[in-house]
């Protein structure tokens, strides 16, 4: 049975188990919530060759600034999503060169990406960071605009509307 996330991304797993699990760390590193890590943890309890879940697990270990476990969770998460969707190959090709230190790369990666799967909202929220943290000049117009071009494929999705609104605060509109 094919599985997908709530954002009707297919997931390669043959575990719902394991596709509930994965739902619930996204979310809660979505909203930056307790227990991502531990919901990632039961996502691969259920299926080990899960890479959706490495991969979540690399971003979870990314935002904890610890490279180092970021770095092995993206590497386990290569070694595993070969017979993964194309949607999934290239969000963990993505998340690698962000989690690499390749961060023009990788954000040219996710925005090559998001014109194929623009509720990919793990690596949009990566991208939204990544910019805002970025130093460009122009990085709040560029962060603006490219959230401002997804927005017709999340329309009233909390996660997107909280990530949007804190863009419009730090531009003060």
């Amino acid at each position: 049975m094919a599985r997908t996330d709530r954002y009707g991304l297919p997931l390669t797993t043959s575990s719902s188990a394991a596709a509930e699990q994965l739902q619930l760390g996204m979310d809660r590193l979505l909203a930056y919530g307790r227990g991502a890590d531990t919901a990632l943890a039961a996502a691969l309890a259920a299926d080990e060759g899960f890479a959706m879940a490495h991969a979540g697990q690399a971003l979870h270990h990314f935002f904890m600034a610890d490279g180092a476990a970021a770095r092995a969770a993206v590497a386990r998460a290569r070694e595993r999503v070969g017979g993964a969707s194309r949607r999934e190959q290239q969000h963990v090709e993505a998340l690698g060169a962000i989690v690499g230190g390749e961060t023009a790369r990788g954000l040219a990666l996710i925005e090559a990406h998001t014109r194929d799967f623009p509720r990919d909202a793990l690596l949009v929220k990566q991208a939204s960071s990544s910019i805002g943290f970025s130093g460009r000049a122009d990085r709040e117009a560029y962060r603006t605009a490219y959230l401002e071009a997804l927005a017709p494929a999340f329309g009233d999705d909390w996660w997107f509307q909280s990530e949007l609104a804190f863009v419009y605060h730090e531009t003060k509109r």
